[in-house]
């Protein structure tokens, strides 16, 4: 007898290939490795294979989950005011109310830190190289009743602010952050871009008074100060600016690539709903109109057609959105010139958000309807969903997931996932989608 003991072959590794149709279908569908170097050359091919095919497949999927309404839906609660500003970083999903900014596990829910202090900021809010920027004011050290206006320049990681830019004519409404450059028009006129230092880079001072209800848009190329009528475009590349006079009051505009897309409000039956304006030429390129759709509504003075204000515009190519205030969202083709109504809202309700190929039109809540979220697919041109949420205040779309703010809670629909029939798997709020994620009541994608 040689030994004691005994000898054992090694039993081989069952092969992927192997595996039931069924497991190797979910294994496609839920993976995201970001280093295959480690498997096996046929590991490392199938998973290939089934990445390049789940990138085929991952539209349509989010899509048909949009449509269905199937999803993950988690709730975060813990802000104690109505959430206005949404923005990300990484895992990272950050919220601005009036008073305070938030940033939460955007996979958890839990909150990692809030800013607040004796602040009162504005609505919007941006991430920037792992910096979140806000603008509004802060309460000053001269007097209880003084607040100075500032813009926030808060690490992301942190929560600890990293500059604070003060200016005594700054508006927090006419910010805007592009290419790493705070861009903002103060009130005495006069155009500056801070670094997120809080260093500023350059001022423009265009030769025109600030009216009562100023327009502002910036891109890396362009900044397009608008004024009533009077639109001033600049260069930012040589610094060379050019005026443009529009027929009537310029209510809403959007920049799309080199084009300014100019919502107008008129009493006049004869003016063009938008304008569009091409800014490398500094000049008015084509108008479309909508004969016998679009009409004003005075309470005294009844009707007048073909008239009143585009209350919001978006644009993507030769395709234009805009929604009237009577209540109805028109979809332009600027190539054929023709239109079609994609929705009927109550009046002064409908804004307009594009965001990746979806079009997103929040309506606003009145006695008689709930506030809506209607989403189109800009591509196809088809109606995906309307879902009904109370107390609406502002989306974000964001790798499959739709971040909506509602009043003072903030909803992740997660569309990324494999459910069938509508199934909800993850709801409530952090402490409950803790004590779900233990248990493992929920899904984690």
């Amino acid at each position: 007898m040689k030994s004691g003991i005994k000898s054992r072959r090694k039993k081989s590794a069952t092969s992927i290939y192997n595996l039931p149709d069924e497991i190797l279908k979910n294994i496609g569908e839920n993976l995201d490795i970001a280093d295959l170097s480690r498997f096996s050359r046929s590991c490392r091919g199938f998973f290939n294979s089934s990445l390049q095919e789940r990138k085929k497949r991952h539209p349509e999927r989010i899509r048909h989950n949009l449509q269905q309404l199937n999803c993950d839906k988690r709730i975060f609660n813990g802000q104690n005011e109505v959430i206005y500003g949404i923005a990300t970083c990484g895992n990272a999903l950050l919220t601005s109310g009036r008073h305070s900014i938030n940033a939460w596990n955007i996979d958890t829910g839990a909150i990692l830190w809030t800013y607040s202090g004796e602040l009162y900021l504005g609505e919007r809010l941006w991430v920037v190289d792992g910096k979140a920027i806000c603008a509004g004011s802060k309460k000053s050290d001269k007097g209880s009743f003084d607040y100075d206006n500032i813009i926030l320049v808060i690490d992301v990681e942190t929560g600890e602010a990293l500059s604070v830019i003060k200016h005594p004519e700054l508006k927090a409404e006419l910010t805007t952050v592009i290419d790493g450059q705070i861009i903002t028009k103060l009130r005495n006129g006069d155009i500056n871009c801070w670094g997120l230092s809080g260093k500023l880079i350059k001022n423009y001072q265009p030769a025109i008074n600030m009216p009562l209800i100023p327009k502002f848009l910036a891109t890396k190329r362009y900044i397009a100060d608008i004024n009533d009528k009077q639109i001033t475009i600049i260069n930012r590349e040589n610094d060379k600016s050019v005026n443009v006079t529009a027929s009537e009051e310029v209510y809403s505009a959007v920049i799309s690539d080199h084009l300014l897309i100019c919502g107008l409000s008129s009493l006049n039956s004869s003016r063009p709903d938008i304008i569009i304006i091409d800014m490398e030429q500094g000049e008015i390129i084509d108008e479309y109109k909508t004969q016998g759709l679009l009409h004003y509504e005075h309470p005294v003075y009844g009707v007048t057609q073909n008239c009143g204000s585009i209350l919001s515009v978006a644009a993507k190519n030769d395709m234009v959105f805009m929604s009237h205030e009577n209540g109805i969202v028109v979809a332009v083709d600027l190539r054929n010139h023709t239109h079609q109504i994609l929705e009927s809202f109550p009046p002064h309700s409908p804004y307009l958000t594009l965001q990746d190929t979806y079009l997103f039109i929040k309506s606003s809540e009145t006695n008689s309807h709930p506030s809506n979220l209607c989403i189109w697919d800009i591509e196809k041109m088809e109606k995906i969903r309307n879902i009904d949420i109370s107390g609406l205040n502002n989306v974000k779309w964001h790798k499959g997931n739709l971040l909506v703010s509602a009043e003072r809670s903030l909803v992740k629909y997660d569309f990324k996932v494999l459910h069938q029939n509508g199934e909800v798997l993850a709801e409530g709020s952090p402490d409950k989608l803790e004590n779900a994620l233990r248990t493992g009541d929920c899904r984690i994608m």
